[in-house]
């Protein structure tokens, strides 16, 4: 199967994911979307991390092969880092600022989960 069509299928599958949290009602139980949105979020990442793996590593010479490796996996790392701490902060504003008195109800924090996703 061609590089290209596995990003393409893995994007188009990852990006169903916010839609179904967008459709999701909180009264219902999490095998409905919640689930599903959970498991077609990570598709996209987790290929485009092997694809741009192999590709850094294809790029450098043999002998430095394992370093174009490990820094592309530490930059991958920070990255994810920063997106769940940016992440979380958006979501935790978006609970705070929801005109439910319980900020840990199942409404309140479906706005943040929305927001995020």
């Amino acid at each position: 199967m061609p590089v290209m069509w596995g990003v393409l299928i893995s994007s188009t599958l990852s990006a169903i994911s916010p839609i179904l949290m967008a459709m999701v009602d909180p009264q219902w139980p999490y095998w409905y979307m919640a689930f599903i949105a959970q498991v077609l979020q990570p598709l996209s990442p987790d290929v485009l991390f092997t694809v741009g793996l192999l590709i850094v590593s294809a790029v450098f010479p043999s002998h430095t092969q394992a370093l174009g490796g490990a820094v592309f996996n530490t930059c991958s790392q920070l990255g994810t880092s920063i997106r769940l701490t940016i992440t979380s902060a958006i979501a935790n504003s978006r609970t705070a600022a929801s005109g439910d008195v319980d900020k840990a109800s199942p409404n309140a924090l479906i706005s943040g989960y929305r927001a995020v996703f």
